[in-house]
């Protein structure tokens, strides 16, 4: 015979199905949060009905046609119906106490949490009070589940202060990070009026004094290494985005003469230059060869580096006729005091591993670390052997 509790342990599924339909149609999901407070407040109600029901379920199971007044006198029965329902009633309560806790956990996570722990402490209490099945255990029920509902409470306060504190910690970190922005677009403002300022004294000096050809190559080579300096404070906000990995390739149409004359302006390099106007990514292209020109000086031969700079439109047909497949290079002679450069060797400075030889103690490697990240954000193909 299927009692009439049965029924009534169907509701929780009901209200997931109903839940489940609720996600799939766009009208109700801005609602999902009402729908999941109701549900949870009915899911407790529930819970404290539950309890009524079932020990009411148990006795008459417990007692069918096995305590009857021909086999017990009517004090007996009493006695007998009194501890059994107060011994089933406990069960029910600590079953049904159980049963709440996934509940209560949800409720933290829910808008108004407080409101829902207390309302759903005073059905319970309610329920329990009203119940005629629950008696010898009314105080264990109510006492159980206050506790429950305060250490609850304790711990949704405690979850709400870490909270706040990360909102915390997380909004003076964003004010620090703005402050350190904004302080340092002022130090690179700064910094390209002064080179600027740098740039004009010299150019002034060399239009009224003149000087013997070495001094003004020296000092051409020094306006020159200025105004790369200035175009490199001047495409700062693309430096931040290439590190942060937000940079998307931005391409410009330039020749490619002009682009490398510009690159190697102050510098004596042997160049071969293509005759050939192209779109290309002329700040992510000048930063990797910049740093690829200025080490080929720095890590060279220290008495004839013999620096060569060459760009060339490779052989063969793209796939796409409006593309063209260039080749920029870079080569010097090698400085015999350093180790020969190799895939591992090349593998290890990108890994920050340290490398066997004589390396000099300005080079912090970074700057191979950096046209390797551009290459990779840019999908160009980047190579250094030796």
């Amino acid at each position: 015979e299927i009692k009439s509790g049965f029924w009534y342990y169907f509701i929780p599924l009901v209200l997931a199905a109903v839940l489940n339909l609720c996600t799939r149609f766009a009208v109700s999901k801005p609602h999902l949060e009402v729908l999941l407070v109701l549900s949870v407040v009915s899911l407790e109600i529930w819970t404290a009905w539950m309890c009524h029901v079932q020990t009411q379920d148990w006795f008459e199971y417990n007692t069918e046609n096995k305590y009857t007044a021909d086999r017990f006198t009517q004090d007996q029965l009493e006695v007998i119906n009194t501890d059994l329902r107060r011994i089933l009633s406990g069960n029910a309560v600590a079953v049904h106490l159980l049963y709440s806790l996934p509940q209560m956990l949800i409720t933290l996570f829910l808008p108004g949490d407080y409101l829902i722990l207390l309302l759903s402490t005073g059905c319970w209490v309610l329920i329990m009070i009203l119940s005629p099945n629950i008696t010898g255990n009314l105080v264990f029920a109510v006492v159980n589940k206050c506790v429950l509902c305060g250490l609850f409470l304790l711990f949704s306060c405690f979850v709400k202060f870490l909270m706040m504190e990360q909102h915390k910690a997380e909004h003076e970190l964003r004010t620090h990070y703005e402050a350190s922005i904004t302080a340092d677009n002022m130090l690179n403002h700064s910094l390209k009026n002064k080179m600027a300022d740098a740039k004009g004294e010299l150019e002034m000096y060399l239009s009224e004094f003149g000087g013997s050809d070495e001094d003004k190559t020296r000092l051409l080579q020094a306006i020159n290494s200025l105004q790369k300096g200035m175009q490199m404070c001047q495409h700062r906000n693309a430096l931040l985005k290439l590190s942060s990995g937000d940079y998307q390739p931005r391409l410009s149409p330039m020749s490619l003469e002009q682009f490398g004359s510009s690159l190697i302006a102050g510098r004596d390099v042997r160049t071969t230059f293509v005759n050939l106007w192209a779109r290309f990514d002329v700040i992510a292209l000048g930063l990797i060869f910049e740093n690829a020109l200025s080490n080929a000086f720095k890590h060279g031969c220290p008495v004839r580096p013999d620096v060569s700079f060459t760009i060339r439109r490779l052989d063969g047909m793209p796939s796409d006729p409006g593309h063209v497949h260039l080749e920029f290079c870079v080569t010097n002679r090698a400085n015999p005091a350093r180790p020969r450069i190799t895939k591992e060797f090349v593998d290890n400075v990108l890994n920050g591993k340290q490398v066997a030889g004589d390396m000099p103690v300005s080079s912090d490697r970074i700057g191979l670390s950096h046209c390797f990240m551009v290459a990779k954000t840019c999908h160009f193909q980047l190579t250094v052997d030796q």
